[in-house]
C-alpha cells in the first residue's frame, strides 16, 4: 500500500512472497532480524531484557488486568478486516488466492540446501 513506508512495504513483501523457498525468514530469524526495517534494534539487549520498553503499564496491584481483554470476544481482531474498515479494506478488496500446495495436498518443497554445511 503507498501509505505505508517503502521499508515496510518491503519487509511485508519478502515475508509473504509466494515460493517458500525465496520468502524472506526461509534461512532463518536472522534474515529477518538483518532487513533495514529493524535497523536499529540492539537484539541482544532485546534477548537479555536490557531494553526498557516504551510503555510500562501503572497497575494497581499484582492482579490488575485491566489491560487485558476480559473475554475472547474482546481480544477477536478481524483478519481479513471487514470491506470498508480502515486504509487495508482497499488493499485487500476482491483478494483471494489459496496455495496450490494446499489444494493438492503436497507439502512445500524444502528450502535449497546450504552449500557451507
Amino acid at each position: 500500500p503507498k501509505w505505508m513506508l517503502p521499508v515496510t512495504q518491503s519487509l511485508l513483501r519478502g515475508l509473504l512472497t509466494r515460493p517458500v523457498h525465496k520468502r524472506l525468514g526461509v534461512h532463518g530469524a536472522g534474515d529477518i532480524k538483518r532487513h533495514a526495517y529493524f535497523k536499529g534494534i540492539n537484539w541482544k539487549a532485546l534477548e537479555e531484557r536490557a531494553v526498557r520498553p516504551p510503555v510500562v503499564p501503572q497497575l494497581e496491584s499484582l492482579r490488575d488486568l485491566r489491560f487485558f481483554p476480559h473475554s475472547k470476544e474482546d481480544a477477536v481482531v478481524e483478519s481479513p478486516p471487514r470491506a470498508g474498515v480502515g486504509p487495508a479494506a482497499e488493499t485487500f478488496e476482491g483478494f483471494s488466492w489459496t496455495s496450490p500446495g494446499l489444494l493438492n495436498h503436497n507439502p512445500a518443497p524444502p528450502p535449497p540446501s546450504d552449500a557451507s554445511s
